[in-house]
């Protein structure tokens, strides 16, 4: 039996008065099993970073018995690891985030604290009105880039603004007196 599990037949080796003859019991070639495909879930720290991911693999096969003929074994099992490549992405290099921010952070600014998939945090500082749609770039700091070495995608920061569920009348007359000059 062969390592990826199917049958070599043997061969006739030429006859001489030293060797015997050996032969094969079965014309017939048993049929190689068709490769298993199995989907694998990542998270992006795990394709960012690498990983090896441990499988198991449980398949029906065709197996000679001891008397010679085939049989059919079903839920043969056989336990893999697969090895992910860092710098494995399918859909391109650069990677979006979505940060919730109150309402009072989107109005005067904010500094936050990202982090970022290799396990590092960058102090993110938001100067401008976060108005909806609102996104921010950072160079840099996306998923690795498959073509070149040392080269990272972008990380495209989208802000949600969270708004307070409830005002009081005084808040709302306050609020009210201060926007009222801004638009």
């Amino acid at each position: 039996m062969t390592e990826s599990g199917g049958f070599m037949p043997t061969t006739t080796v030429p006859r001489s008065f030293a060797n015997p003859i050996l032969y094969s019991s079965s014309s017939a070639k048993v049929a190689k099993p068709s490769p298993t495909e199995k989907k694998l879930r990542c998270t992006l720290e795990e394709l960012c970073n690498g990983c090896t991911k441990k499988i198991k693999i449980t398949r029906d096969a065709n197996v000679r018995g001891r008397d010679g003929g085939n049989k059919s074994e079903t839920g043969m099992e056989r336990r893999d690891e697969s090895n992910i490549p860092r710098q494995w992405g399918v859909e391109g290099d650069d990677l979006e985030m979505a940060v919730e921010v109150s309402l009072l952070e989107a109005l005067t600014g904010c500094e936050l604290s990202v982090a970022l998939l290799d396990g590092d945090n960058m102090s993110l500082r938001i100067e401008d009105v976060i108005h909806p749609g609102y996104v921010t770039v950072v160079q840099g700091k996306g998923m690795p880039n498959l073509k070149e070495k040392g080269k990272r995608g972008d990380l495209r920061v989208r802000f949600r603004t969270k708004f307070p569920q409830h005002l009081t009348d005084e808040q709302r007359a306050e609020i009210h007196s201060i926007l009222q000059d801004s638009s």
